[in-house]
């Protein structure tokens, strides 16, 4: 199950686009509040077969709720996606999400994918988990990420 987007370096050019997202919906949280942003690079995200990018952004308007961008949501959802906040308190962030609507190789399209995220705010360090609902198994990646106020 590889996705289409790997094979046209589609990643690469939407990069900067996920980045840009990020730090657009953190900049429309109101000065006021505690708003920011967690900046995340996966750093083993190539033998995810293309379901988890390199980058991923959560914007936390300072509510409660937190907002999730990557290439894979802006490519086919076109805006953040909100997420399901699992846990958020000293020690950990921990929000998941669902992507729905992706295209398989060779056409069609593919169940939801279940995306799992825990940031620990002490050392920075994410596990991502995508797991793809018709199937037992799932996809994993780490990396760090860096909390952003601008």
């Amino acid at each position: 199950m590889q996705s289409r987007l790997r094979k046209d370096g589609f990643f690469k050019g939407l990069k900067p686009v996920a980045v840009a997202m990020a730090l657009m919906c953190a900049s429309a949280v109101p000065a006021a509040s505690a708003g920011f942003l967690w900046d995340c690079k996966l750093s083993d995200y190539a033998r995810s077969k293309g379901w988890i990018a390199s980058t991923i952004g959560f914007v936390d308007d300072g509510s409660g709720a937190v907002q999730v961008v990557d290439p894979l949501i802006l490519h086919y959802h076109k805006v953040a996606l909100q997420g399901q906040v699992l846990r958020n308190d000293t020690k950990r962030l921990i929000v998941k999400w669902t992507l729905s609507g992706g295209e398989k190789e060779g056409g069609g399209t593919y169940g939801d994918f279940d995306y799992r995220a825990s940031i620990s705010k002490a050392t920075g360090q994410i596990q991502l988990t995508a797991q793809p609902r018709q199937f037992d198994a799932g996809l994993r990646s780490g990396g760090r990420c860096t909390r952003r106020t601008k």
